[in-house]
């Protein structure tokens, strides 16, 4: 597997995605009803390497979270072997990278309290061509074309992270998953009892919340 077309796939599906160059956009999609596995050969797909993303759309035509599905691409074949949990009925594509300089947008993989009750990342990215966001950090390309968000309505206090990790745009609580203080996950997976950001993650920012109104922390973004 090439991890870091994974990581710019997983992210893209949900939010950012990784990978070390970028090619020519390519796509390919097919419709699968209650799958729990799916193997898509480049033979099939057309993809001529293993520079692409994976994402699945519902049949109401909503993103599904990356957190429903892992995913891995071969680097010599292109083979894109998929498992899904919970089985998965909709559409299954893959789409080449975005070629081109990195944007400018304010918003790109910012950290940011949108509301009282919740938190997001890239607040403003979409997927029309020019809204989204693509920045580069340590050899690797970040491109998200969804924004990310969590429900913080349980818990009046708390400290929250935002980062990559393992091919995936996480939001952190140093409070335990029984407070209530992260919830309603959207294009985002979350963590509990944090103690700060994880080795090895790219770390986007810290918010705090305290009896019910929000503190801005840092804006740790590296690019």
């Amino acid at each position: 597997m090439n991890a870091l077309t994974r990581t710019l796939i997983t992210l893209a599906a949900t939010a950012p995605l990784a990978i070390s160059q970028l090619h020519a956009a390519t796509s390919y999609s097919t419709s699968v009803t209650s799958v729990t596995s799916l193997n898509i050969t480049a033979a099939t797909s057309g993809m001529a390497s293993s520079k692409f993303g994976v994402y699945l759309v519902d049949g109401s035509g909503a993103k599904r979270p990356t957190s429903e599905y892992t995913y891995t691409i071969n680097a010599s074949t292109y083979q894109a072997s998929i498992t899904f949990n919970p089985a998965f009925t909709g559409t299954v594509k893959l789409k080449g990278l975005f070629a081109g300089a990195d944007t400018t947008h304010t918003y790109d993989f910012k950290f940011t309290m949108f509301d009282a009750d919740t938190l997001r990342v890239c607040d403003g990215c979409v997927d029309n061509g020019s809204g989204y966001a693509k920045r580069s950090y340590a050899g690797k390309h970040f491109v998200s074309t969804v924004a990310a968000s969590a429900s913080v309505d349980g818990c009046a206090n708390g400290l929250y992270y935002a980062y990559i990790l393992d091919n995936q745009l996480w939001i952190a609580t140093t409070a335990n998953s029984g407070a209530g203080c992260l919830s309603n996950p959207v294009n985002v997976k979350l963590a509990y009892s944090s103690s700060g950001y994880p080795a090895g993650s790219v770390h986007l920012g810290w918010i705090q919340k305290w009896q019910g109104f929000y503190y801005a922390g840092a804006d740790d973004r590296p690019f």
